[in-house]
């Protein structure tokens, strides 16, 4: 009597050991990088490349918009809020409220060098750091499935500020959750002491937000803006209204980990997805939080930054910015963190 043939072991065909046991035969797979431009004359973001992990993340990384993050998914699932306005171009000097007609929403827009929110030290809304051209740009893949980028955007004036942002983003997905990992190396290039502020627009949009979802932030006090009363709890998205209104919140004290790393966390009601957004709270000591809850518009903004968007501070010197000396350097971190709702909240 002859035995039946043995039944091979089942197991989850993750990347990692479908690599290992060398069911691929490249690493393309497991995660790649492809490069896209726009047509001419068109509203298309003249260049971009789209990083892609096996099961797990899928954006845009743009060169041309201050190497930000463009749209974003997670499985399949879009992440990252998609703005109405569809002309990407960047613009060469944006002044006053020019930023608006060019947001384009995507998971990161970083505003700066030299304001954040309104209007001031010489540049329009949001500052000049998500139009300008990145340079030194470069990608590579790493042993553990994840994706490498960097490079260098520059604002420099002859007369007046000058810094350079050296820009690394890594994605990488680690079990259930898949993270990217946002870090710049601020340095001062001009021959004067000067105020930096930047701040880190994270755009979260449907169905990751929708009414019910939830945010939580461990501080120790909250202020808004202005009077909203169709947001009437920051900690919970409201129920979507007609009326175009927004409502913006600071959190003062927000509670720092043993790695310096402050947090947010927001969990879906109609999905079984999660999200946590970490900072270095040392060098982004002002956390804001930016509701849209007009039908249309629908977003959630996660904002650290190293000045306050509105209170006495921003009426005080270099509108509440440090001061960064000649030659001198700062880094800031952003991670964000996606997965199922259990695993987010153990992260």
């Amino acid at each position: 009597m002859t035995g039946s043939p043995s039944t091979p072991e089942t197991r989850v065909a993750t990347a990692e050991t479908l690599n290992r046991d060398g069911l691929f035969a490249t690493p393309r797979p497991w995660a790649g990088v492809k490069e896209s431009y726009g047509a001419p004359g068109t509203a298309a973001a003249e260049r971009m490349l789209t990083a892609r992990l096996f099961d797990s993340l899928e954006f845009e990384v743009l060169p041309g918009r201050g190497f930000d993050i463009g749209d974003t998914w997670h499985r399949g699932i879009p992440l990252s809020w998609f703005s109405p306005v569809r002309d990407a171009r960047a613009l060469p000097s944006p002044s006053g409220t020019e930023w608006l007609s060019r947001f384009t929403g995507g998971l990161l827009t970083t505003c700066g060098f030299g304001t954040v929110g309104a209007a001031g030290n010489g540049e329009g809304m949001h500052g000049v750091v998500s139009h300008l051209p990145a340079d030194e740009v470069s990608w590579q893949l790493d042993e553990h499935g994840g994706v490498q980028f960097g490079a260098v955007v520059e604002s420099v004036a002859l007369f007046g500020p000058s810094f350079r942002m050296r820009r690394s983003i890594r994605a990488v997905a680690e079990g259930a959750v898949s993270r990217l990992t946002v870090t710049d190396v601020l340095t001062n290039i001009g021959p004067q002491a000067a105020p930096l502020s930047l701040l880190y627009h994270v755009n979260f949009g449907a169905p990751l937000v929708a009414p019910g979802t939830s945010v939580a932030i461990d501080g120790l006090g909250v202020t808004a803006s202005a009077p909203h009363p169709e947001v009437p709890d920051w900690a919970v998205l409201p129920e979507p209204v007609s009326a175009l209104t927004e409502a913006v919140f600071e959190h003062q004290g927000v509670a720092v980990d043993e790695d310096g790393f402050a947090r947010a966390t927001i969990l879906s009601s109609a999905h079984d997805l999660g999200v946590v957004v970490e900072w270095t709270a040392a060098t982004l000591p002002h956390l804001h939080q930016w509701v849209f809850p007009t039908r249309g518009r629908w977003a959630l903004g996660i904002e650290p930054s190293t000045a306050p968007l509105f209170g006495p501070l921003r009426e005080g010197p270099n509108a509440g910015a440090p001061v960064l000396q000649p030659g001198h350097s700062r880094t800031h971190t952003v991670r964000i963190s996606v997965g199922p709702t259990e695993a987010i909240s153990r992260a």
